[in-house]
């Protein structure tokens, strides 16, 4: 059992906002359902989900350019330094294509959309505070998986760039959490027939509503 988190005033501002908001649509007869996964569970099934698509890109690189020798020390620092500066950068980027997609897609633009560090793991969000679509949820979950992991994997592939190579290998796992409830949301049967859903305030996951 994973131990309770201290919370931010930011994190309780908007879970008092979405608390109104679900108490909203459970008064017009929307049925709640939580569909969320624990940090430290989600981190370690991520790397599962994930590996299928990790060996999409790892195999067909390595099989085309092999690893590279064995480099000289100034090289390899100035590699480690451009790696984790880049790493860094786009793991932002990251958190910016979710709020970019979502925020196109959700009724309140980018108003509903907030960035954050959940500082006991280190773990960056963008939380989107209006409600979305199954699609619209799913589409801004992966996408920044699909272009930082995939998109930039296979240019790595033709270009028989090694840093390259790593980053995408790292941004996907990265991404491993959203790909989680993102399955998890692919494989949930509808009750009813009307379907919305929220981030959690909180938590990394989403949260039901049907009618």
């Amino acid at each position: 059992m994973e131990k309770e988190r201290k919370l931010t005033q930011a994190e309780i501002k908007r879970s008092e906002r979405f608390r109104e908001k679900a108490e909203a649509l459970e008064k017009e007869g929307y049925e709640r359902t939580d569909l969320v996964v624990g940090i430290v569970k989600a981190n370690v099934l991520s790397v599962l989900v994930m590996l299928p698509f990790v060996l999409v890109i790892a195999v067909p690189y390595l099989m085309k350019h092999g690893m590279p020798g064995r480099p000289a020390v100034s090289t390899y620092l100035l590699f480690l330094g451009l790696f984790i500066l880049l790493t860094m950068a786009e793991m932002v980027v990251h958190e910016g294509i979710h709020g970019l997609v979502w925020g196109l897609l959700n009724k309140d633009g980018f108003s509903a959309i907030e960035f954050g560090l959940i500082r006991e793991y280190m773990t960056p969000y963008c939380y989107c505070g209006s409600p979305l679509l199954r699609w619209q949820y799913i589409l801004g979950s992966v996408m920044p998986t699909v272009v930082l992991g995939f998109l930039q994997g296979w240019i790595a592939v033709m270009t028989g760039s090694f840093l390259l190579f790593v980053l995408s290998l790292v941004l996907m796992l990265g991404g491993g959490g959203d790909f989680l409830i993102t399955f998890l949301l692919l494989f949930y049967r509808k009750k009813k027939q009307l379907l919305i859903l929220m981030d959690h305030p909180t938590e990394l996951g989403s949260v039901l509503f049907e009618k």
